[in-house]
């Protein structure tokens, strides 16, 4: 078993012992909300499902800029460089 889980379960057994969400979540250093969120999975899904389910690694992971979206964007900044020599502040990132 990961020690994340076994973090979590220990969570809900002190949440079970004090019936307090407020003080679970002081002792435990969490904030309530997270409390919250891990107490309404155990109940919907039981305790075998206590494991971290972020999206964010698998959105992240997903995201990819094109060839053709680059072009674009490199574009746009050199149309701002033009810009600039017309008295316009630069908005991309990392020109000077």
């Amino acid at each position: 078993m990961k020690e994340d889980i076994r973090m979590r379960q220990k969570w809900l057994e002190l949440y079970v012992e004090t019936g307090s969400v407020t003080k679970t979540a002081l002792r435990c250093g969490i904030t309530r909300s997270t409390l919250y969120r891990w107490i309404n999975c155990e109940k919907e899904q039981g305790k075998s499902e206590l494991s971290d389910k972020s999206k964010h690694s698998s959105r992240l992971a997903n995201m990819k800029i094109t060839p053709e979206i680059e072009t674009i964007i490199l574009n746009l900044c050199v149309r701002q460089e033009d810009g600039e020599r017309n008295g316009l502040p630069t908005i991309c990132l990392g020109r000077e």
